[in-house]
């Protein structure tokens, strides 16, 4: 599981940051806005506006979505990455024990994986917010295949599930997303570590005794990611500066192993 800095997208295990407030974006359409759930920040969230389009997975040599909860990963087809499309290796998002590669094209607003049985998986998005974008893949502790798209302001919440990229819906039925920082400064989106690997989590850097300290808040992912709720809130023992918790919710939590 690997995630690595591009210089106008980043792709595959951890990439980018951001912080958590539930928003919305919506499949290939306009997005609404949301109320944010009760976790870091807790304030109000604003419309976000993005829109993902239906994974787009198949085409005339299409021989089967596979199964990936028997092992078997996803089926081969003849789809082709995009040109140009910045590529990292990745965590096994599949499901049969090997590596696969995550890649983000800009300039044709498409993300996907190409796993290594040989299916290439991606869907269509819209940012209009502007600023560099970057995306990050990995594997939790449940066995949940994350994908985090990241603008500047915002990042969106995705997931694999059954060889198709979905969109992960908080509790009003938006898509669940993290303020990076933007609305609420010291806010964040990271990996925690948990008993079997990593667990997403969302960061906020909160006034603690004489200084500050890191509030995480897990997000709990229901149904192979297709939905989110958050978890419990958990504030670190350790109290620093304000400008050091800052810093830590921005690098402190990577979702990559080799940052750890």
């Amino acid at each position: 599981m690997r995630s690595v800095r591009l210089p106008a997208l980043v792709t595959s295990g951890a990439l980018g940051l951001a912080a958590l407030t539930g928003c919305a974006a919506h499949t290939s359409t306009s997005s609404a806005p949301a109320s944010a759930p009760p976790a870091p920040p807790a304030s109000a969230s604003a419309a976000s506006s993005i829109g993902p389009a239906p994974t787009k997975d198949t085409d005339d040599g299409d021989s089967g979505k596979g199964d990936p909860t028997a092992g078997q990963g996803c089926a081969v087809n003849k789809v082709a990455v995009p040109a140009g499309a910045k590529r990292t290796s990745t965590a096994d998002l599949d499901g049969d024990g090997k590596g696969d590669v995550f890649f983000l094209a800009d300039d044709d607003a498409t993300m996907g994986v190409r796993t290594s049985s040989g299916r290439t998986i991606s869907t269509k998005f819209s940012v209009s917010e502007g600023g560099q974008l970057g995306a990050r893949s990995f594997v939790d502790s449940s066995g949940n295949a994350v994908i985090l798209l990241d603008g500047p302001r915002t990042s969106y919440l995705f997931a694999l599930v059954d060889c198709a990229i979905v969109v992960t819906k908080n509790v009003q039925g938006s898509q669940y997303t993290f303020d990076n920082g933007f609305r609420k400064p010291g806010t964040g989106v990271g990996c925690g570590r948990g008993a079997r690997g990593f667990v997403l989590e969302g960061l906020r850097a909160a006034p603690q005794g004489d200084g500050y300290g890191v509030q995480t808040t897990v997000i709990e992912l229901h149904d192979g990611g297709r939905s989110a709720t958050n978890g419990k809130v958990t504030t670190g023992d350790s109290i620093m500066p304000k400008d050091q918790a800052y810093s830590l919710v921005k690098d402190g939590f990577s979702c990559d192993e080799a940052q750890r």
